[in-house]
């Protein structure tokens, strides 16, 4: 190759990213920068305003023959459904391949020590607060 293609060339590769929108030169911040306007319940924050949909998990733990515990997970979810492979690996019910949001009960893993998960994923603010207001929800009410 000449000097003068290689001179070229590496003026064209310092030049072309200063004068164009470029995915190099973007902080890695302001390209995954959530744009949801979702406000979802959070259990340390309480609530954060930024989320496509929210998402609970309720786990239930059998305490002895007649007792039984609850632990609710809350969460809130950007761009994609995290959940999705949760959803098929533990078989859970109520939900399909044409929406991410739905609610049902996952198998629990042979190693887990829960009776029962209950997953609900929703789309409006707010709506994962508790289980039922999840449901109610996804149903419209």
């Amino acid at each position: 190759m000449s000097r003068f293609h290689f001179i070229g060339l590496m003026t064209m590769f310092i030049l072309i990213p200063q004068i164009t929108h470029s995915l190099f030169t973007d902080s890695v911040l302001h390209i995954i920068n959530s744009t949801g306007n979702v406000t979802c319940y959070l259990a340390f924050t309480n609530t954060s305003n930024d989320y496509h949909l929210c998402a609970i998990r309720v786990y239930t733990y059998l305490v002895d023959v007649n007792t039984s515990q609850t632990e609710n997970v809350w969460d809130g979810i950007w761009f994609t459904n995290t959940f999705r492979p949760l959803i098929k690996t533990r078989n859970c019910t109520g939900f399909n391949n044409a929406s991410d949001i739905g609610s049902g009960t996952c198998d629990p893993m042979p190693y887990e020590t829960v009776q029962n998960i209950t997953l609900c994923i929703c789309a409006t603010s707010n709506c994962n607060q508790n289980l039922e207001t999840c449901q109610q929800s996804n149903r419209g009410n």
